[in-house]
């Protein structure tokens, strides 16, 4: 700010048809993540004044000038604030100011000897223009020496004289003025006070009461196959200019920006492609006239799905049956087993299998599951003919050298499982199907998953979360499990799981494809995390792309970034869950 006093800035908000939202009058809260900057610069007679301590008023911190009579407030909360300058014998100083969210607002300050100076006010605005219906809401601030309940404000007009007074509701110095109407034209506002010492701050802005047009009511937000459909009545008003559609993704009361503009007032339509999946966008549209007045209609909000049912429920594992046209997903949120079928991608039942099951392996001859559960030491097991859980077998997490619930499982020969715990550093841990009786306990692997060949013969376990993960092999040997062989640790910090191609073949792990038989052979990478696979490997979808598994091209951009995602046996589609939708979306790997 410039001059001998501070600029007063009058804050005028119009609402058409309904009270203003803040009829208590209560300022922004100072608790919120929204920050701002203060640049203040203290002068005397017209000089810069070095040392001048600074305080805030509420509190924030202290601090003074430099040599240039300047100092700047960082991260202030948004607020008004009294803005206090001392410096003996000079005297004191006060600026009112308002705080803005990632902004930097300047204060000018004057010392006076004896006393702080004239009153400062500070007001803020959103429009210039009001329509003439529209109820009007002036607000500011003041600041001085005197407490701000000593202040009576009075606001006037140039053309409906005194509007009303006002006293500041707060110690800020805040203060609200409601004016149900003004009259037509462009009114001179004026804001006045004195001080307990008789001194008096003043200052004035304009704005213009007009006739603005009349919105248009946006009726819907709807989801076609390319987008966001929205849809409006038309305008009325035989001066139309244009429409505009303005967009936000931070709420209805966010940002609002312009995507189209269109000046056909029979066009009533309009499709917003350039959207995100999963992210909600708030709508309204612009009347604009010849002198280049608009007005806004509702907001309606709208959120992009791609076609899919949504499971309502919260999804950590999902795996295909090799026989049966159904899905089967792990529930974390209910304790469930969800079985989803292929045929109308419903789901059409749920059982409970045990406390945060997060693992599913099929048994050799393809008639049961089994559910690790690592909220507990049971493993559940569940008859898929059935469909329901049939037992729990419950196994010594203490047993071996590290401990742990189960939280990665694989089916083994003979009758056997193997798994492992979640934590960091884990072994292997080897138990009988039947009994949960402990037979072999091997390696130290940092975050690890497991996968198992066709006839369950050869473990492999894929580390993670080490700059050196590994896949390791090891063949089953009677109750002991053998290491055998050892990628060479070049797949980064990545994630435990993977998959295999149907002859056993190949291993896909974190972006590498590895073949299976000998872990030192690396035959390609991948920019990408991969999720699944086709029998043969030949087609392979990862977090963000589908690529071509023999040539690493990339074939297509996903729509979206799935959570995880299954490729039936024998099919050529990919089925992606996303978490934060709960959709299941089916993508056609044919096309």
């Amino acid at each position: 700010m410039k001059g001998i006093y501070p600029l007063l800035l009058l804050t005028l908000l119009a609402f058409t048809g309904c009270p203003a939202d803040d009829e208590t009058g209560d300022g922004d809260d100072p608790t919120t993540d929204e920050k701002g900057d203060l640049f203040v610069r203290v002068t005397y007679y017209g000089e810069p004044v070095a040392g001048a301590i600074i305080t805030t008023d509420p509190p924030t911190y202290t601090d003074s000038t430099d040599f240039t009579g300047t100092v700047l407030l960082q991260d202030l909360d948004v607020d008004s604030y009294r803005i206090l300058a001392e410096k003996a014998p000079m005297g004191k100083g006060v600026a009112a100011v308002r705080v803005v969210d990632d902004q930097l607002v300047e204060a000018d300050i004057r010392l006076m000897p004896g006393s702080y100076n004239s009153p400062s006010l500070s007001l803020y605005t959103d429009s210039y223009y009001i329509d003439t219906d529209s109820r009007v809401t002036i607000r500011g601030t003041v600041a001085d020496n005197s407490p701000a309940t000593a202040f009576t404000i009075a606001i006037s007009s140039s053309l409906d004289g005194l509007l009303g007074e006002v006293k500041p509701y707060n110690s800020g110095g805040e203060f609200t003025l409601e004016v149900e109407r003004l009259s037509p034209g462009l009114h001179r506002i004026t804001a006045t006070t004195t001080d307990e010492e008789g001194l008096t701050g003043s200052a004035e802005t304009s704005i213009e009461v007009i006739k603005l047009p009349d919105p248009v009511v946006l009726d819907s937000v709807s989801l076609s196959s390319e987008g966001l459909r929205i849809d409006w009545q038309a305008a009325t008003e035989p001066e139309f200019e244009r429409y505009t559609v303005m967009r936000s993704e931070y709420g209805q009361d966010g940002y609002f920006y312009e995507i189209a503009s269109i000046r056909d007032a029979s066009t009533t339509t309009y499709l917003d492609t350039d959207v995100t999946y999963g992210t909600t966008y708030h709508y309204k549209i612009g009347v604009e006239v010849g002198n280049g007045y608009n007005s806004e209609s509702n907001t309606v909000a709208g959120r992009y799905l791609l076609p899919g049912p949504t499971l309502d429920m919260g999804l950590t594992r999902l795996v295909a049956d090799p026989q049966r046209p159904y899905l089967y997903g792990l529930d974390r949120v209910n304790n469930n087993m969800a079985f989803i079928s292929l045929e109308t991608r419903e789901v059409e039942k749920t059982i409970f299998v045990g406390s945060s099951p997060s693992d599913i392996a099929f048994s050799l001859d393809n008639q049961q599951v089994f559910i690790a559960n690592y909220g507990s030491s049971q493993i559940a097991v569940v008859d898929l003919e059935t469909r329901e859980k049939v037992r729990d077998i419950i196994v010594d997490t203490q047993a071996g050298s590290w401990d742990g619930n189960p939280y990665r499982l694989a089916v083994m020969a003979g009758n056997r499982l193997a798994y492992t715990s979640e934590d960091q550093w884990n072994s292997v841990k080897l138990v009988n199907a039947e009994n949960g009786v402990h037979l072999d306990d091997v390696g130290s692997v940092y975050q690890p998953g497991l996968l198992t060949n066709e006839d369950g013969t050869i473990l492999y376990v894929l580390e993670s979360g080490s700059s050196g993960s590994t896949v390791i092999r090891y063949n089953l040997d009677g109750n002991t499990l053998v290491q055998v062989d050892q990628s060479n640790g070049s797949s980064g910090y990545g994630d435990r799981d993977g998959m295999m191609t149907a002859d056993g073949k190949y291993i896909f792990y974190n972006g590498l494809k590895l073949l299976a038989n000998n872990l030192g052979t690396l035959v390609g990478t991948f920019n990408d995390e991969i999720l699944a696979a086709t029998d043969d490997g030949s087609v392979v979808v990862g977090r963000s792309k589908v690529w071509d598994g023999e040539t690493f091209a990339i074939l297509a951009e996903l729509p979206l970034r799935p959570d995880l995602a299954v490729i039936p046996p024998g099919s050529r589609k990919a089925y992606l869950y996303i978490d934060a939708t709960s959709q299941l979306i089916t993508y056609d790997l044919a096309e």
